[in-house]
């Protein structure tokens, strides 16, 4: 009995309220329905709103709805809209109150115009209160409780008179409340194959959240259009990405990027660089006081398998420093990219003589400047690391050292070695130092880049060490070493060099030699089974000399023997 009874109520209420909306043509003011809405669509927008033809429905709930209709913000938004609707509120339209509380743009197509400048002067949260403020204020006062939708659009934006990017299929849907606006997005473009975005702002303080992910994304279009490529021309199969990021609106933000291409080519010319796979993850930050950037993540390839590192500003771009971790680095794949995008380059071609090839281990670069520009140069540039089975060539002193380890450091221009390690032809060599400039220097008279210092503890290939030596003295050789007409054998003991401004310095001296030497002046070779041997300041000194010359055998003891000076 009693489920009857509730039976026959609900069907009682529902042929009351169907009574109701059959009578609203009867006892609403249709004419003033049409201009309200009107009114708040013009509101809403901010501009101008016309149409062909606007149509009142009534059931199966209220609902007004515009054909053909053109939208106008002058200097930021134009455009047509095929399909209008915007749905009434029932209940207070009984009373005479029309309230909308959705607005749905059917297959609307515009073009927004984002303009530059704006009178900021270059603060960008001035920009971003300057162009969202007024957008967000107005949609809390017109729209507040409405949701907005826009389904199939298709939307131009263009920039300085440039178009930028072109969206299709564009689905959307907003909400507005007194305490926030929350917008969700969808879509395609010309620059990338499909996006989704979601967006919540707190009007008045204009504080946001966000989150935008992108597939297909055509970075090769992309850089040009936001007016970014230079010589170097950057080009990638689809890239995906995702940002999320968030803002106070007043005076900071942060996000997170993380991005990843299967195959990104650099072109310079005619010249490219295969690149492979690359992924980054990036966190950025500014706030009144610094911009920072972090990379938690970045491969490239064989090129560059894993690297973190630091960017740091000022606010306004100005004073940046950057740091970077590479775990190893295979430097023959470094030199092979340095050759391939800028071989033609005469300053890459002097820096490579002293590229070595080998596994860099532990490499940490830094660089500061007081703009973005001078971080590209050499001197600004600090980097340190540790050399594993290197191959490393001077080729101006005939150097060529094979499995070379030690460790280096770029400072000022300079190329400084320690503790390095390795082989020289029949030659070897323990704690051995080198410093190399490669900025050239307008004041020194060496070559540059130039070896300024050597040092090195060796077990010496004679044959193949008299060359070199005669390299580092240069010309004109003195006559104590130019009356070496040939020599064989071993020896062990320490080479220096060092150059300035004046001139270069050598020194070489030798224990336990063993071996042959021609020397002019002396009909026969010597033949040498013991002894000391010292190059300096254009002097060769032989002390303690063992051997023996033709059948005659030299037994000098702790005699000195100078054989010639300058």
């Amino acid at each position: 009995m009693n489920a009857r009874r509730i039976f026959i109520g609900i069907a009682a209420v529902a042929v009351l309220l169907v009574a109701a909306i059959a009578s609203l043509p009867f006892f609403v003011d249709q004419d003033r329905v049409r201009r309200v809405v009107e009114q708040r669509i013009s509101a809403v927008a901010g501009g101008e709103v016309h149409y062909e033809s606007l149509k009142l429905r009534f059931f199966p709930q209220p609902s007004v709805e515009a054909r053909n209709a053109t939208v106008r913000i002058p200097g930021v938004l134009e455009g047509r809209v095929d399909t209008l609707a915007i749905r009434i509120a029932l209940l207070p339209l009984l009373t005479g109150n029309v309230r909308p509380v959705a607005v749905n743009l059917a297959q609307p197509t515009l073009e927004v115009t984002i303009q530059p400048g704006g009178g900021s002067g270059g603060d960008p949260f001035a920009a971003y209160r300057a162009a969202l403020g007024p957008v967000v204020d107005a949609l809390v006062r017109e729209a507040s409780g409405m949701s907005l939708g826009v389904t199939d659009g298709k939307v131009v934006v263009a920039y300085a008179g440039q178009r930028i990017v072109s969206l299709s299929g564009l689905t959307a849907d907003a909400q507005v409340a007194a305490d926030a606006l929350t917008v969700g997005a969808s879509g395609a473009a010309d620059l990338w194959r499909t996006a989704s975005a979601h967006l919540k702002i707190a009007p008045g303080s204009l504080a946001a959240t966000g989150k935008l992910q992108l597939s297909g994304l055509r970075l090769a279009e992309l850089l040009p259009a936001a007016g970014a490529q230079g010589e170097v021309r950057v080009s990638a199969g689809a890239i995906d990405a995702s940002l999320d990021a968030q803002t106070d609106g007043r005076a900071s933000v942060r996000g997170t990027l993380t991005a990843a291409a299967p195959d990104v080519t650099l072109a310079r010319a005619a010249r490219t660089l295969g690149l492979g796979a690359v992924r980054a993850v990036l966190d950025a930050q500014r706030d009144g006081t610094a911009l920072t950037a972090s990379v938690r993540e970045l491969k490239a390839g064989d090129l560059l398998p894993a690297a973190t590192g630091t960017l740091r500003a000022k606010p306004d771009g100005s004073g940046p420093t950057v740091a970077l971790q590479v775990p190893a680095l295979d430097l023959a794949r470094l030199r092979t990219a340095l050759v391939a995008l800028a071989g033609d380059l005469d300053g890459v071609q002097a820096a490579l003589a002293f590229v070595p090839t080998g596994t860099v281990q532990a490499l940490n670069i830094t660089a500061a400047g007081s703009d973005f520009g001078a971080l590209a140069a050499l001197g600004s540039m600090r980097a340190e690391g540790q050399l594993a089975n290197g191959a490393l060539e001077l080729p101006t002193f005939g150097i060529a050292v094979t499995g070379g380890v030690g460790r280096f450091a770029l400072a000022d221009g300079t190329l400084r070695w320690s503790e390095l390690a390795g082989a020289i032809g029949k030659s070897t060599f323990t704690g051995g130092t080198l410093a190399v400039d490669l900025i050239p220097d307008a004041v020194d008279l060496i070559p540059d880049p130039a070896l300024r210092k050597l040092e090195a503890t060796v077990d010496a290939d004679l044959a193949g060490t008299l060359p070199i030596v005669r390299r580092l003295v240069g010309r004109p050789e003195p006559a104590a070493l130019a009356n070496v007409e040939s020599l064989r054998g071993r020896a062990s003991g320490t080479v220096a060099y060092e150059a300035d401004r004046r001139g270069a310095d050598v020194a070489v001296d030798l224990s336990r030699v063993q071996g042959n030497v021609r020397y002019r002046g002396v009909p026969l070779p010597i033949e040498v089974t013991g002894g000391a041997v010292r190059y300096a300041d254009d002097r060769l000194d032989v002390r303690r000399l063992d051997g023996r010359v033709g059948r005659s055998q030299v037994r000098a003891g702790a005699r000195e023997l100078v054989l010639g000076s300058v």
